[in-house]
């Protein structure tokens, strides 16, 4: 879904404490993926409600480093598959930069940093699933409008 008016998407969902599972910028289309486990407590025990946030028109890509060295390799891209621990988004802040651009602010925290660009427009989409445990440590997910397993890691 293409969102349309930014600043109110914004406003009213609140991605603070989302669980990061990917971002990656590609230079070459000029867009940013961000990809969260979206806290949605509406709904009922057991689901998760995943996000696709797609920004479009990337310009001026700067990512901020925070004070852990490790962190740094992940610049223009990250999976939380790759990564030890949980990362979550602690802010976005969204402003117009002049009237066809948008700057956004996406802060991870202290020790990874974050980064600041500015974009033309933004895409959103969402998949509600169910976790089922298959092992010891192993889980698998359902789509569930669909059906469909998903990997956690890869939900879109």
């Amino acid at each position: 879904m293409v969102v349309k008016d930014i600043f109110s998407f914004f406003k009213e969902n609140d991605y603070s404490e989302a669980v990061v599972i990917k971002y990656t910028l590609d230079d070459d289309v000029k867009e940013f993926l961000l990809v969260s486990d979206f806290i949605n407590w509406d709904l009922e025990k057991g689901k998760r409600e995943f996000r696709k946030l797609l920004f479009q028109g990337v310009h001026n890509f700067k990512r901020i480093f925070g004070a852990y060295r490790e962190h740094k390799k992940f610049d223009q891209q990250y999976q939380a598959s790759n990564f030890t621990g949980t990362l979550t988004i602690e802010d976005i802040n969204i402003s117009s930069s002049d009237t066809t651009l948008n700057k956004v602010e996406i802060w991870l925290g202290h020790s990874f940093g974050g980064m600041e660009f500015e974009f033309v427009s933004l895409r959103s989409d969402s998949r509600i699933g169910f976790g089922k445990r298959i092992g010891k440590e192993d889980w698998i997910y359902v789509d569930v409008n669909k059906g469909q397993e998903f990997d956690f890691y890869n939900p879109f």
